[in-house]
């Protein structure tokens, strides 16, 4: 999180540094910073500079001849845009280039991180359907290569993607077989994030006493584990959905009163949302 904050508050001087070693033909230095930004990307509110500096390590891996480079920052450049609705689009089709990249290297494991991030893609656009189909070319890759971990979280997003579809048995089978290998690999977190999607699963199917256990659970783990706040808010806020669901409106209330404090109390945007919640109710 401090590196993080560093670089947003010295974006300028970061991306000068890259387009001067690039204009000085320093191009090996400004591809690998761009690359090391990936982070700021998923966390930038400002596409704009980072958009710039991706496209600049961009030129640079392509001057070098570097394909390896070249795959990674398409695949961050389409992944960063492909998280804005209205540049979705564009990122979806950068993000088919770098699979094309990381399979003519035939790097299988580049090529199932940027059909993952294609499934993101797509299900941000509400084309589940797609979403679900690259999801699993990235887990079928992950199993391959006995990547667990990976293949727990593509397992979760393909449930996801299958309950979004309103295809509810296929996706409690996906979120099962990810919860499996994250409690036999003790990814924690990974289980709450899990658990918390399972919960909505549960919640749409009518079944509310096991979506406010699961919701319950993942609350917990998140806690125990100091988890980042953003997980722990949707883990509370979609309890508080639950609850609200079963009629339990003081206790949902409850709920959504301390989400919506550690949201302000951190600077979550969704802080007026949970605000929100409780005003309405």
């Amino acid at each position: 999180d401090e590196a993080l904050d560093w670089c947003h508050r010295e974006q300028g001087s970061v991306a000068w540094a890259i387009r001067s070693a690039a204009a000085s033909g320093e191009h090996e230095t400004a591809a690998r910073m761009a690359g090391l930004l990936w982070m700021q990307g998923d966390h930038s509110g400002d596409v704009a500079w980072i958009e710039a500096v991706y496209l600049t390590g961009l030129d640079s891996a392509r001057a070098l001849g570097d394909k390896s480079a070249e795959a990674w920052l398409l695949n961050i450049l389409g992944s960063l845009l492909s998280s804005r609705l209205e540049r979705a689009e564009e990122g979806i089709e950068i993000m088919k280039s770098a699979v094309l990249a990381y399979e003519s290297l035939g790097d299988k494991f580049g090529t199932a991180r940027v059909h993952s991030n294609l499934g993101t893609g797509y299900h941000n656009l509400g084309q589940n359907a797609a979403a679900l189909e690259q999801f699993e070319l990235a887990e079928a890759i992950h199993h391959s290569l006995g990547q667990d971990r990976f293949r727990a979280l593509t397992l979760s997003n393909a449930g996801t993607a299958c309950r979004d579809l309103g295809a509810y048995d296929q996706a409690l089978d996906r979120y099962g077989r990810a919860l499996e290998i994250r409690q036999r690999i003790g990814d924690r977190h990974g289980e709450g994030v899990t658990r918390t999607s399972l919960g909505v699963a549960y919640r749409l199917m009518g079944r509310l006493s096991e979506s406010l256990e699961q919701h319950r659970l993942a609350v917990s783990i998140q806690r125990e584990i100091g988890a980042n706040h953003w997980w722990l808010l949707y883990a509370l806020d979609e309890t508080a959905l639950t609850l609200a669901a079963l009629g339990h409106d003081d206790e949902a209330r409850e709920v959504w009163t301390e989400t919506a404090l550690l949201a302000g109390a951190s600077g979550d945007p969704r802080a007026a949302e949970f605000r929100g919640r409780l005003s309405a109710d």
